[in-house]
């Protein structure tokens, strides 16, 4: 009720643009990603200072994989704007992750976990993007530590199936194992 409520406003143009970023994370959380990312870019080519907007946006970018330069560039806007933010430090890290810059992603990835953690919000995402970059930087040992630490944490894995992640923990485990095994 409240999207279409929101919409209707939308539709005859009386919605501002930082309720079309609200509009928008309602879009995102029922997975109709099309629609939260034009009204994103509609509230953005408003209001250049929506940095919450800017930062969802290039997550956005960033799990679809399209425009990464794009999507680096608003989260460092976003991340100057927002510095004590771990979801906006975990965006910024996401994106460098997929860009292919893991050396860039560790430590934004390691404070969005830490800030995360300060705030008593361990978030299953961050830690699982920080484990992606530990195991890009071939740090396999740390990238299973956090991994299990993703797994422990109770909510929503977003983007990323929990199983996957076990997999993926499985898989670090038998290579340490095996590398092991051959010294």
């Amino acid at each position: 009720e409240a999207i279409e409520a929101l919409e209707a406003l939308a539709a005859e143009g009386h919605l501002d643009p930082a309720a079309r970023v609200r509009l928008a994370r309602m879009h995102t959380t029922l997975g109709n990603e099309d629609r939260a990312i034009e009204l994103l870019e509609q509230a953005l080519a408003e209001r250049s200072d929506l940095y919450e907007g800017k930062n969802d946006l290039a997550f956005l970018l960033t799990r679809r994989r399209v425009d990464l330069d794009r999507a680096v560039e608003l989260a460092q806007e976003a991340r100057a704007a927002l510095p004590d933010s771990p979801d906006v430090a975990d965006t910024l890290g996401f994106a460098y992750l997929e860009k292919g810059l893991p050396q860039a992603a560790l430590p934004q990835l390691q404070e969005a976990a830490e800030l995360a953690e300060a705030r008593g919000q361990n978030d299953p995402s961050i830690l699982y993007h920080l484990a992606r970059a530990l195991k890009a930087l071939e740090r396999n040992e740390e990238a299973a530590s956090a991994l299990e630490d993703s797994l422990a944490v109770e909510g929503d894995f977003p983007g990323v199936p929990r199983e996957d992640a076990r997999r993926e923990l499985q898989a670090l485990r038998t290579a340490e194992a095996a590398k092991g095994d051959s010294s």
